[in-house]
């Protein structure tokens, strides 16, 4: 199914990561991050947050994290980040 889904997207004028379901990081500065189309998060803490997504856990780690909002679909991540990490 991935890769029927994957030769469709070439053929269709829709943002990959809305069509494929796969996160989307914006990041602004070291303060900020938004992460769209995740799944849960797995571990919170004021130096760390691990959330689980489609591809696999992303890991960010700083200063004072805090979970700004959480919805559905996108979650709004704050702090000083010093990390992010992509990895199962």
């Amino acid at each position: 199914m991935e890769s029927f889904k994957k030769k469709i997207y070439g053929v269709v004028d829709i943002p990959k990561e809305t069509f494929l379901n796969i996160p989307l990081a914006t990041i602004v500065g070291n303060e900020e991050i938004v992460i769209e189309n995740y799944k849960a998060v797995i571990d919170y803490k004021p130096e760390s947050i691990r959330i689980n997504t489609k591809i696999g856990q992303v890991n960010i780690s700083g200063k004072n994290m805090n979970i700004k909002y959480i919805r559905k679909d996108e979650i709004f991540i704050t702090g000083v980040i010093k990390n992010i990490q992509y990895g199962s």
